[in-house]
């Protein structure tokens, strides 16, 4: 976390007191992130009226919606305010970390071995000692619902830093239909370049290309903090529970429309494809 740090760099004395009040404050509200780290309330009130502002700069959206709470707390508009306070932003935080520029292709065999050491570096001790997420990439390449066209990788300066792959799956509706959908994951980014954007526009690329193919929707386990960005919903909420929790909302089942309307008058369940699972069949 400290990498995006401006102001605050671990000091137990503030070092700018008496020297710059603006430069003391950020000082202070950046020690404040770095002990209490991100509030769900003051999250939601900064995406309630700052949309899609500097996602690609490696400043947590955390941290955004703190600075927005306490810039906002004199003011008599908010909405009149929001120019002000991403003025405030540019001056003190603009040349932090922005992306850099980046070619989206897709995955080629030559790039299997490479892919595959970056998933499993992004996910090595993340969820669980160890990781399982590289050997599914590489064996999900042979299943007949494994959307080559849609393993996708990210480059900046030549080298590959992130990758994502998408497979058809289907929803068990409650009518008795099958209703084929798309899913994805694993989705990694290297870990130097987290928190900078890309995760996000690979991710965005990815979704449209999906919607071009005709995948009505998509389905997947994941964080709300990071995948609501994009327009994902919790999927209980459009009718669709999770087959391995049916008796609870299962927060982490999240579901986007690609085309409007998909998931009009469909209620059912959906179980992630037996592939996901192929480390546990062969540990």
């Amino acid at each position: 976390m400290m990498q995006f740090f401006r102001y605050f760099k671990g000091e137990r004395e503030n070092p700018f007191e008496d020297v710059d009040q603006d430069k003391a404050m950020l000082w202070f509200y950046e020690q404040c992130y770095s002990a209490e780290g991100d509030k769900r309330g003051l999250i939601d009130e900064y995406r309630c009226y700052v949309k899609e502002y500097r996602e690609d700069d490696g400043v947590p959206e955390g941290y955004k919606a703190l600075l927005f709470n306490r810039f906002m707390r004199t003011a008599f508009s908010v909405s009149d305010e929001i120019p002000a306070f991403k003025a405030f932003y540019e001056k003190y935080y603009a040349s932090l970390g922005s992306m850099k520029n980046y070619t989206i292709r897709t995955e080629q065999p030559r790039d299997f071995k490479t892919v595959e050491n970056l998933t499993r570096e992004a996910f090595w001790n993340v969820y669980r000692p160890g990781c399982t997420e590289h050997y599914v990439l590489h064996c999900y390449r042979s299943e007949p619902d494994f959307v080559p066209e849609l393993s996708l990788v990210l480059e900046v300066d030549g080298e590959i830093i992130g990758h994502v792959m998408y497979a058809w799956s289907h929803i068990d509706a409650d009518d008795g239909r099958k209703i084929r959908m798309m899913t994805f994951g694993p989705i990694s980014i290297r870990p130097d370049y987290k928190r900078k954007g890309y995760g996000k526009t690979l991710l965005d690329h990815s979704m449209r290309i999906a919607a071009e193919m005709g995948a009505g929707c998509l389905l997947i386990c994941g964080n709300i903090a990071f995948y609501g960005k994009s327009g994902f919903v919790v999927a209980s909420t459009r009718g669709i529970r999770y087959a391995d929790d049916p008796d609870s909302d299962a927060p982490y089942f999240l579901c986007k429309e690609l085309q409007e309307g998909f998931l009009d008058g469909i209620t059912g369940s959906y179980r992630d494809p037996e592939p996901y699972f192929v480390a546990m069949r062969n540990p």
